[in-house]
């Protein structure tokens, strides 16, 4: 069963976005089955992030969140390589790096300790119901291992 402790130790492969939900590729690129069945090249795991975060290095902010919605060129961020995150994905220097350590607290906030960087994901879901970060498997049949929040509570669960 997929849990944090998976991603310790992996390399990240890959970082980008599906409108305002950030992916981050972990492991290996392996082939699997995707949900058309279709055999596809893909990393071991991904991090699905629904929630603020910022990625800090030298107690700077490098991008965070935010920049998902600065357009670069004209009003739409939403359109595919057209934002500050989306620029910033095409160079990013966590690719190829080591996840060395991942803390979760009660609240379902996040802190991974990736070399010389620190991502941290923070759960803002209050009263509402809502997923604030997932992590899946290439494998399209595993569960995913998710934390939401439900009533301002934070409940983990596998779906």
């Amino acid at each position: 069963m997929i849990s944090i402790e998976n991603l310790k130790n992996k390399k990240i492969s890959g970082v980008g976005r599906n409108c305002d939900l950030v992916w981050i590729a972990v492991g290996n690129i392996k082939e699997a089955v995707d949900w058309n069945n279709k055999k596809k090249l893909k990393s071991e795991y991904y991090i699905h992030i629904q929630t603020p975060f910022r990625l800090v290095k030298n107690n700077r902010i490098v991008i965070s969140d935010r920049s998902i919605y600065q357009p670069i060129v004209g009003g739409d961020w939403s359109q595919p390589n057209n934002s500050t995150f989306d620029s910033w994905c095409k160079k990013s220097e966590l690719v190829g790096r080591v996840i060395k350590k991942i803390t979760v607290n009660q609240i379902g906030d996040v802190i991974i300790d990736v070399d010389n960087y620190t991502l941290e994901i923070v759960n803002l879901v209050t009263d509402k119901e809502g997923e604030v970060w997932r992590i899946l498997s290439a494998d399209c049949n595993e569960q995913h291992y998710v934390c939401l929040s439900k009533g301002g509570k934070t409940v983990y669960e596998y779906q």
